[in-house]
C-alpha cells in the first residue's frame, strides 16, 4: 500500500528542507487497531459532512482508511 499522507515530519515544513507545505486539512492517527481521522479545517469538515455523513465520529476501520485518504487527497487536501 502506498503511503497518501506524510508521517513524522514538521508541519509547515517540506521534509527536504526546501518551500513550506500546506497546512493540512485533516490529521489521520494509527491506533493499530483502528485509525481516528480529525478534520482541521472549514473545508475537510463539509468534506466530512459530504463524503462519511454528518454522525462520522473520526474512528475509522484499517480497511477503509486507505479509500478515504484516497479520496481526501483526490480532492486536493493534505492530510498529515
Amino acid at each position: 500500500m502506498r503511503v497518501l499522507w506524510r508521517q513524522h515530519h514538521e508541519i509547515g515544513r517540506d521534509p527536504d528542507g526546501g518551500d513550506l507545505m500546506s497546512k493540512p486539512d485533516f490529521l489521520v492517527i494509527n491506533h493499530g487497531s483502528i485509525f481516528t481521522l480529525r478534520a482541521l479545517s472549514p473545508e475537510a469538515k463539509l468534506w466530512v459532512d459530504d463524503n462519511l455523513g454528518e454522525d462520522f465520529l473520526g474512528a475509522v476501520e484499517p480497511r477503509y482508511i486507505h479509500d478515504i485518504v484516497e479520496g481526501i487527497t483526490n480532492d486536493g487536501m493534505v492530510c498529515a
